[in-house]
This record gives C-alpha cells, structure tokens and sequence, in this order.
C-alpha cells in the first residue's frame, strides 16, 4: 500500500507559507520517501559482473561463430585432409 501525501499547511489569506507553525519541507520530505540500504549488497555487485561478463562474451564470440558456421565445410575439409596425412604416412 502507497503511503498518502501528508498535507503542507498554508495560510489561505496570504501567498506566503506559515512560518511558526508550519512543518519544514524537508521533513515531509523525508517521511515520503521509502528508506532504502546505504550500500549495495556484494551479491548485487556479483550478479552486475557476471552479467556484463556474459554479454561481453556473447557479442565477443558471436561474430567468430558466425564465420565458422558459414565457413565450417573448408575447415573441415582441412582438417580431414590433415587427419588424412598424418595417419597414411
């Protein structure tokens, strides 16, 4: 449940807001705002490299394999060729 705005005081014969007994801004602010940790947690921290490690990787790799799949009946034309001359000499 969203908590609810609490109302500013305003005094409705002037423009200007009350002064004595007015409630600062800052401290309806403040009872706003959801508190949240002061630090990120290590695990976060974790999970955020292994991430971009995996997205490195997939756009690293991806262009390489790519061509080895286009390509992959000469390498293994190559390679049976070469498997060919080591086992008949």
């Amino acid at each position: 449940m969203l908590p609810t705005k609490m109302p500013i005081p305003i005094d409705l014969r002037t423009t200007e807001p009350l002064s004595s007994s007015a409630v600062p801004e800052d401290e309806i602010h403040d009872k706003e705002l959801r508190r949240i940790p002061d630090r990120i947690p290590w695990v976060v921290l974790l999970i955020i490299i292994v991430e971009l490690g995996e997205r490195f990787t997939y756009f690293g790799l991806s262009g390489p394999l790519q061509n080895y799949i286009k390509c992959v009946r000469a390498h293994l034309f190559s390679l049976l060729f070469l498997l060919f001359n080591v086992i008949s000499n």
